[in-house]
């Protein structure tokens, strides 16, 4: 018989047969044919009994590991035989027993939630539009395989988030699952990279404690998939606080950490059109669009870019074109909003007012700042500024903006934008933060 040195972990190869799965773990197949039998060891059949066997080695990296801890293998990555940890008594059992016991089908059920998280997770580090769903039903199924999988729960809560802002979903329906999916995390482990991550954005976004987020997101710096999130974290916080070139630094750094993700070019043009600098955000969205990224976001932010860069009669042909092509995007509606408002076709604007606010349209933070854009463009300033305030309770993106948004130059000295202002708890004006 093979040492257990022959095993070779973490390979995601297939294997084929009860003889390739045994040379694989240094175990003759009549011990692994009774640990599947036994204990749950994942491994698949084709064709009833009779047929041919095969098992992925990274899902029985996870089990082994899982099961030598439950049976009391030493925590930091010990590979043993995890029968050999326990009494020879329960060995015994085992080899009379036809059905797995409890803890082997909680073993089971551990190692398919955290092999559903990883799919959910290389999905979310992979993201180039702004739907979010499927990421969301496998966390939540990771979470039914395995209640205490902290990791899925403190994901849960960072995917959701980023639903809110996006403004894919109602943004305080999205923050009270998120808080509750976050207490589960922290109760099961609070040390955790993304449980931390998870209460740095629940701090910034539900409780507006721009400190403690700034801080913890600080600490995550380099930590993995969690440290890239804390990326975007800061450059948000730092937008708020009106430093939109740092914010921007933030954002190009956490692009070269992560390229396959669309999420960051898509923020740091929007803050380059925050700061004024038309040219360079629709660059960014042409070359985010080259690389196939897609989603709300990025066409929200080419039709505002296009609404600032042309004298509006001009650009109508163009924004006109987006809308058409858009037409579930709120925020490129509300930009043809505005535009018809200042050019003086006061129908067609109410008639996108009216699209914007009837029955049937799904509520976002999107809606509620589109709603505005368009009240913008109809000079109907104090009702413009009650759907901002409502778009910033919704946690939407566009809320960390209001400071700097060119969007909303006409409200600046208009009181009832002022007081909405006043009443926003904003990071106060500090050192930006260099990116680490």
């Amino acid at each position: 018989m093979s040492s257990i040195a022959t095993y070779k972990p973490f390979s995601a190869s297939r294997l084929d047969s009860w003889k390739a799965i045994a040379g694989y773990l240094g175990r003759s197949p009549r011990t692994l044919q009774r640990w599947h039998r036994s204990y749950g060891m994942p491994v698949y059949q084709l064709g009833g009994r009779s047929g041919s066997v095969f098992a992925y080695a990274e899902e029985l990296d996870i089990w082994l590991r899982i099961k030598g801890q439950k049976a009391g293998a030493q925590p930091q990555g010990a590979r043993g035989d995890f029968l050999e940890q326990s009494s020879p008594a329960s060995i015994r059992t085992a080899d009379h027993s036809e059905q797995p016991d409890s803890s082997s089908t909680q073993a089971s059920a551990t190692v398919q939630s955290r092999l559903v998280a990883a799919r959910a997770l290389k999905m979310w580090g992979n993201l180039s539009s702004s739907d979010l769903s499927p990421i969301i039903r496998l966390l939540r199924e990771a979470i039914d395989l395995d209640c205490e999988n902290a990791s899925a729960f403190a994901w849960l809560t960072q995917v959701l988030i980023a639903d809110c802002i996006l403004g894919t979903t109602d943004g305080s329906t999205a923050l009270d699952t998120a808080t509750a999916a976050l207490a589960r995390a922290v109760e099961i482990d609070p040390g955790l990279a993304e449980t931390q991550c998870a209460v740095a954005w629940i701090a910034m976004l539900h409780g507006q404690d721009w400190q403690r987020a700034r801080r913890l997101f600080e600490e995550l710096s380099g930590r993995g998939l969690a440290g890239r999130s804390s990326l975007i974290g800061r450059a948000l916080s730092l937008v708020a606080e009106g430093c939109l070139t740092e914010a921007s630094e933030l954002l190009l750094e956490a692009s070269s950490q992560n390229p396959l993700s669309g999420l960051s070019p898509s923020l740091r043009a929007w803050t380059s059109f925050l700061d004024h600098r038309l040219e360079a955000a629709l660059t960014i969205v042409h070359r985010a669009r080259a690389s196939g990224y897609s989603g709300h976001l990025l066409d929200s932010i080419e039709a505002l870019v296009h609404v600032q860069l042309a004298e509006t009669a001009i650009g109508m042909e163009r924004i006109s074109a987006l809308a058409a092509a858009s037409p579930k995007h709120p925020v490129v509606q509300g930009a043809l909003g505005y535009t018809c408002g200042k050019i003086g076709e006061h129908e067609r604007a109410e008639a996108i007012y009216k699209a914007l606010t009837g029955p049937g349209i799904e509520k976002s933070g999107h809606q509620s700042y589109a709603v505005a854009l368009v009240l913008i463009g109809l000079n109907r300033l104090e009702e413009a500024s009650q759907w901002l305030d409502k778009s910033y309770r919704e946690g939407s993106i566009w809320s960390f903006g209001f400071r700097s948004d060119p969007m909303l130059a006409a409200l600046r000295d208009d009181r009832f934008f002022q007081d909405l202002m006043e009443k926003i708890t904003y990071p106060s004006i500090a050192t930006p933060v260099q990116s680490s």
